[in-house]
C-alpha cells in the first residue's frame, strides 16, 4: 500500500488494501474493524476515481456486512452497499474476469455460511 502511494500508483495501493481486507476476513479478524476499513477505503477509491477497485471493495464490504448484520436476505450480495445484479451487469459489459471471480467467491462464502 505505502509503496503504491509513494510512487503515485493509487490503483496498486488500493488493490493492496483490498487484498489486506480479504486476508483480514480469512484469518478471522474483527468484523467491526473490517467494516470500518471497508468504508474508509471505499471512500478513497471513490476519491481517486478507481471504480474497478471500488467494486471489489464493495463486494467484500457487503459480504462482511451481511455476516455481521442479521437479515433475511443476508446470503445474497444485495443491500445498502451493493447489489450483485448491478455488479453482474457491469461485468457483462466490461468482461472483467477479476471482479467476476471475486464476486462469485463472495457469493459462495455467503451461500456456504448461510447454507443456501
Amino acid at each position: 500500500f505505502d509503496i503504491g502511494l509513494r510512487t503515485g500508483d493509487v490503483e496498486a495501493a488500493l488493490l493492496a488494501i483490498n487484498a489486506y481486507m480479504e486476508m483480514t476476513f480469512y484469518r478471522g479478524g474483527s468484523l467491526e474493524s473490517l467494516l470500518d476499513d471497508c468504508q474508509i477505503y471505499a471512500r478513497q477509491a471513490e476519491r481517486f476515481s478507481q471504480n474497478h477497485v471500488l467494486q471489489l471493495i464493495q463486494c467484500c464490504w457487503q459480504m462482511v456486512f451481511n455476516i455481521a448484520t442479521p437479515d433475511s436476505q443476508r446470503h445474497l450480495l444485495k443491500g445498502n452497499i451493493i447489489d450483485e445484479d448491478v455488479i453482474l451487469d457491469s461485468i457483462a459489459k466490461t468482461k472483467d474476469p477479476i471482479t467476476k471471480l471475486k464476486l462469485n467467491r463472495f457469493r459462495i462464502y455467503l451461500a456456504f455460511w448461510y447454507c443456501k
